[in-house]
């Protein structure tokens, strides 16, 4: 009896450290998250250079010489090239914040949700259930909208880059920040798979849960009333004894407990 109980604390145990172990590697991703990255402050100053550099070129241009029409156009398409470059860039962080804020809440409500599962079973597979669904439900959208911001990048970019007849070096410039583009929507993909697979971690579990809730057998009235009378549970088997304990009928140590049988018997009779 005692080793049967052991084992199940043992893999209790066991899984709750692997939800712990869930949860921990999410904070730190948070924390990451609150770092300042050297990427965005690069990024930032190198447009307000750009930026300042661009109008202060235009306006020499405008005084010192005739300046046609398409020479304006090239130089104005130039500098929305670099602006949509900047402004994809802080996009893409942004969603990623997002996400990564809902995950985080998520993993955190569902760690605290198994800690007790094992004592309630009904409304937590319920809020389970609603979670993963609601994690699901991130993970598409974020996937949809991964996918429409490269669709209107990559779209935006390769106009801007015909019309303004860019010369080479140029090109490769607004090339190689596409490939840095493309790179962080592949982290996030990346993350958005991590969040999948968690979900079906957190399924097997539901799983499992429910197989033991359909292990369980309710007392029969007449038993009840007798343990609630004699509180004596020398006539059940090692089985019988575990599944009182399951139910709370009986502690660890073999102490009936009133205050549950009353509510079984006003429950279930």
């Amino acid at each position: 009896m005692f080793g049967k109980r052991e084992n199940s604390v043992e893999e209790l145990q066991e899984k709750e450290a692997d939800v712990m172990d869930i949860l921990s590697k999410m904070i730190e991703l948070e924390k990451e998250k609150h770092k300042v990255s050297p990427i965005k402050i690069t990024v930032c100053i190198v447009g307000g250079i750009a930026t300042i550099m661009f109008v202060a070129l235009l306006c020499y241009r405008l005084i010192k010489t005739d300046f046609s029409f398409d020479s304006i156009l090239s130089i104005l398409l130039a500098f929305f090239s670099i602006f949509i470059s900047i402004f994809f860039y802080f996009k893409a962080d942004e969603t990623s914040t997002n996400f990564y804020n809902s995950s985080y809440e998520f993993m955190k409500d569902i760690s605290v949700t198994l800690g007790k599962i094992e004592e309630r079973f009904g409304e937590k597979l319920n809020s389970l259930n609603d979670k993963v669904s609601h994690l699901d439900r991130i993970s598409s959208e974020a996937s949809e909208e991964i996918e429409d911001k490269k669709d209107d990048k990559d779209s935006i970019l390769n106009d801007l880059m015909d019309k303004a007849n860019l010369n080479e070096e140029e090109r490769n410039k607004y090339k190689k920040e596409l490939e840095e583009k493309d790179n962080e929507i592949e982290w996030l993909r990346r993350n958005k798979f991590r969040a999948e697979r968690e979900a079906r971690a957190l399924r097997r579990r539901i799983s499992e849960v429910e197989d033991e809730k359909n292990n369980i057998r309710i007392p029969t009235k007449s038993m009840l009333e007798n343990l609630l009378v004699t509180h004596n549970t020398s006539r059940f088997s090692a089985a019988g004894m575990h599944n009182l304990r399951k139910l709370g009928i009986i502690d660890e140590n073999g102490n009936v407990s009133e205050e549950t049988i009353l509510e079984m018997l006003n429950s279930n009779y």
